[in-house]
């Protein structure tokens, strides 16, 4: 497009003269101010002088009042050519704005397109580069600034600072892989060492956590799970005892006896003994619930019967046999 329009078309100077007020007789007056103010700077208001004051006053403001008017009038016609000259920079500039706005756009639409296909080679140069350092573009993490035009050279290629940048991301991407997989084999490693699945631990540094926290939970685990092996094989040696006990005891004229000794068994003991007393327990209690005694007959199948007595006797609850 030819520019018929010269630039020095749209240069203009402005020819301003400053304006100068001229007030008649203006010696004259500002004696007479002078004057009036001298005579009356010590006067004294009275009865017989209050008409005088009055006078006096009004003059006064008579002058206060004109010298407004002067002032305004004159101010308006001094900010006339101002007001004009305003609203003509106004419209210019609303005109030049129609020639700007259009331009603007295009400019801005171009160095979209432009901005479109520095990412594109961008994206490319990276697909290319990121093999060679055994990561893919997906874990990269693009910086906007790369596309900018200052990281291209004027044949259109990224240029050596922009280059060291993404092959920087890129190695410090890989040295994260690595220590991802080095963290991941050493928890499957200390899980299959104490007798742990691990593929559950494995997914947990996936996930972000650290192999020493993951070494405390494994201990944990290991702990809770003796704990339990342990309360497992207590309890079945109780239920073994119980089994033999049971075993070696019949039923003699309603009478129970060890097959054994021949002893009359009166009472059914815990393998576990009587409750210890608490060391901690308080030895000045403020009150104790009062001490009941009651009769009950059971009629169970004896192995009910000696559950129901431990039972009770791990409550703490006294039984004494009365007769069978």
């Amino acid at each position: 497009m030819t520019n018929d329009v010269t630039v020095n078309a749209l240069d203009f100077s402005v020819d301003f003269k400053e304006s100068e007020i001229n007030v008649a007789h203006k010696a004259q007056f500002e004696s007479a101010v002078k004057a009036y103010a001298k005579q009356y700077e010590d006067w004294a208001v009275s009865a017989e002088t209050l008409q005088d004051a009055k006078d006096v006053r009004a003059e006064m403001n008579k002058a206060n009042k004109l010298m407004d008017e002067k002032r305004k009038e004159i101010k308006k016609q001094i900010n006339k050519p101002l007001t004009e000259f305003e609203d003509w920079i106004k419209a210019q500039k609303a005109e030049i704005q129609k020639v700007i706005d259009p331009i603007d756009k295009g400019i801005k639409e171009l160095e979209a397109m432009e901005q479109e296909e520095r990412r594109k080679k961008l994206m490319d140069e990276i697909a290319e580069i990121a093999p060679k350092y055994g990561v893919k573009v997906d874990e990269i993490t693009i910086n906007p600034s790369w596309s900018n035009k200052g990281n291209f050279t004027t044949k259109g290629k990224l240029n050596k600072k922009a280059l060291n940048e993404i092959c920087g991301e890129m190695k410090a991407v890989k040295a994260e892989k690595d220590q991802l997989e080095a963290n991941k084999t050493l928890i499957a490693n200390y899980a299959k060492a104490v007798g742990q699945e691990p593929e559950s631990w494995v997914v947990q540094i996936e996930n972000g956590a650290t192999p020493q926290e993951l070494m405390k939970q494994i201990d944990q685990a290991i702990k809770a799970k003796n704990e339990r092996l342990e309360q497992e094989q207590k309890q079945k040696e109780y239920e073994d005892a119980i089994a033999d006990l049971e075993a070696n005891q019949v039923e003699v004229d309603n009478k129970i006896v060890d097959e054994e000794t021949g002893e009359i068994v009166n009472t059914v003991d815990l393998p576990f003994g009587e409750p210890e007393e608490d060391p901690f327990a308080d030895p000045f209690p403020v009150s104790r619930p009062a001490i009941k005694t009651v009769t009950y007959r059971l009629s169970a199948p004896n192995h009910l019967i000696m559950q129901a007595t431990q039972y009770l006797q791990g409550l703490g609850i006294k039984i004494e046999k009365i007769s069978e």
